[in-house]
């Protein structure tokens, strides 16, 4: 034993685990500015790590950052695989991957949705814990540190995890309701051959010609039978004189075509919709207007 050296053992469940960490703790010293972290020694003895090393922060630094690396981008996807198919029975694979994908989404601080995600942020969580005491003991069981001071990031992990069940659920439900739609759609003949519509608030309809079609000249047009197959999802003022019209062509301008309404009719209509910018429907307006 070298004089003054510290030393740091943790322990895992499998040599498979230990191996995986000392590679992020060497990744860790190879990319780190700290020059003092090349001077540490990482000895992997089946599912045993030694650490040596001359000082205290060095040891800390190495560690927090080598097992949040991990943890982070290793541990956490098989944790969430293994709730998944043992806790909520998604035994498809491809399911559980697009559950995952999702729930990804959830954890991404840059994506649009991490706003649905309530209560702290499971990154802070995860490295709250790694600033535990116990690192700085000789040893460190890994299982234990999951038991004692992961549980807060666990169980805010589960939380998201069932947060991306439920909107998978809801994918689901929605690609059901839009095939049923498109079904319905392939046994209409078309009434018309061109329609245009314009977000504003909702959507405008314009004929081939122009002209503006009122909500009351619509609302004659819908077939009931939408509205009773599909009370609780059909919209009634725009998918249902829509389906009901069933136009060969509809030229559709918006700015948002991938979200809400937007996306429902292009996901229905498929091939049927070419999307403008809004602001080439000027004229359209300018008839509106003028009415």
């Amino acid at each position: 034993m070298k004089k003054g050296a510290l030393f740091l053992n943790i322990v895992f469940d499998s040599a498979q685990e230990s191996l995986e960490v000392v590679q992020y703790l060497q990744q860790v010293q190879a990319l780190s500015k700290r020059s003092e972290l090349r001077t540490f020694t990482i000895k992997q003895d089946e599912n045993r790590i030694q650490i040596e090393g001359p000082t205290l922060g060095g040891r800390k630094y190495l560690v927090q950052q080598g097992l949040y690396s991990w943890i982070w981008e290793k541990k956490r996807i098989q944790w969430c695989h293994h709730w998944l198919e043992h806790h909520y029975y998604f035994t498809d694979e491809e399911e559980r991957s697009h559950i995952l994908h999702i729930l990804w989404e959830f954890t991404d601080t840059k994506s649009h949705v991490r706003s649905l995600v309530e209560g702290p942020d499971e990154e802070q969580l995860l490295r709250e814990a790694l600033e535990s005491e116990l690192i700085e003991d000789e040893y460190l069981h890994f299982r234990s540190f999951v038991t004692f001071r992961l549980r807060k990031f666990q169980v805010k992990m589960r939380e998201v995890v069932e947060l991306a069940i439920d909107e998978y659920k809801l994918e689901q439900d929605y690609q059901m309701f839009v095939e049923s739609l498109r079904n319905f759609l392939r046994g209409r003949s078309p009434v018309v051959d061109m329609i245009h519509l314009v977000q504003d608030e909702g959507f405008l309809f314009f004929d081939a010609s122009g002209r503006w079609m009122k909500q009351g000249e619509l609302y004659k047009s819908v077939d009931r039978k939408l509205i009773v197959n599909h009370p609780a999802y059909i919209d009634s003022v725009t998918i249902a004189p829509l389906l009901s019209i069933a136009p060969r062509r509809i030229r559709m301008y918006t700015d948002a075509p991938d979200e809400g309404i937007a996306r429902t009719i292009c996901t229905i209509f498929d091939e049927r919709v070419e999307v403008y910018p809004r602001q080439e429907a000027g004229s359209l307006l300018e008839s509106k207007r003028s009415v």
